[in-house]
């Protein structure tokens, strides 16, 4: 389609992604933070708990369908990082305080 000004619109003819929210809560946590990946499917998804300098702390697996909890009464108080590998999920932070 051209507009008034001659200029040419192009549409891309690839589908748009869906949209792969992370939600984490509560954040702060104390005993268990709860992940909630909104997916149009039900699929299994490994994550894993890093801290600033990258260490693992804790990895896992679960299935998108339900929040996913993961207990944290075993982690020091301060700032964390949720991955999850090879997954295009973003990263979120979190923190533990009590």
């Amino acid at each position: 389609k051209t507009d008034g000004n001659g200029i040419t619109a192009i549409k891309d003819p690839s589908p748009s992604p869906v949209t792969q929210h992370v939600l984490l809560f509560p954040n702060p946590a104390s005993e268990t933070i709860n992940i909630l990946i909104s997916h149009p499917l039900d699929v299994s998804v490994k994550w894993m708990i890093v801290d600033f300098l990258g260490r693992v702390y804790k990895t896992g697996e679960g299935l998108t369908a339900n929040p996913i909890g993961i207990p944290t009464n075993d982690l020091v108080p301060g700032s964390y990082f949720i991955t999850f590998p090879g997954s295009s999920y973003p990263s979120k932070k979190f923190i533990i305080a009590r």
